[in-house]
């Protein structure tokens, strides 16, 4: 089965944990990375970026629950609460649409690790604007993902 059927039949955040725990299962010769480069700093940047926008859709997705209870309960700034929890919303749909442009190698990767970098950056603002329990960890793992998507933006891509 070709890639992208097993992407349309599969989605792409069960295949990326496949292809994670393929690498897991390295020789028994294998001793690590090479002399003077750290753990990860050999990793392909469309690795880190399908690792970082999945993580992140993740992190929003739990974020954007607990902001609604916020919400209910009446903590907090209410407009700034909402506004962000419509950024993350929206940080999560094009974090997965970046991760599976990624997977697929797209002919639309880099416009759409760009958008990702760019929505990211101004979830990013918005979250540094707002009062909420996870917010260290929310920008943090924004600015990772802007950083990563911007990495895949600039990469040049194989022609079919």
């Amino acid at each position: 089965m070709r890639r992208r059927e097993m992407l349309g039949a599969l989605g792409a955040s069960p295949l990326a944990a496949a292809a994670a725990t393929a690498g897991q299962g390295a020789a028994a010769g294998d001793d690590g990375p090479p002399a003077g480069r750290g753990v990860g700093a050999g990793k392909d940047p469309r690795t880190g970026c399908v690792e970082q926008c999945e993580r992140l859709a993740k992190l929003c997705l739990a974020v954007s629950y607990t902001l609604l209870d916020d919400l209910k309960a009446g903590r907090g700034d209410r407009d700034a609460l909402i506004r962000l929890h419509r950024a993350l919303v929206d940080v999560r749909e094009f974090a997965t649409l970046a991760a599976t442009m990624v997977l697929r190698d797209s002919p639309f990767r880099a416009p759409a690790c760009s958008s990702c970098a760019y929505v990211c950056d101004r979830a990013a603002a918005i979250a540094g604007g707002a009062a909420f329990e996870a917010k260290g960890q929310v920008v943090e793992a924004l600015e990772e993902c802007a950083t990563s998507c911007r990495d895949v933006t600039h990469m040049k891509q194989a022609r079919p």
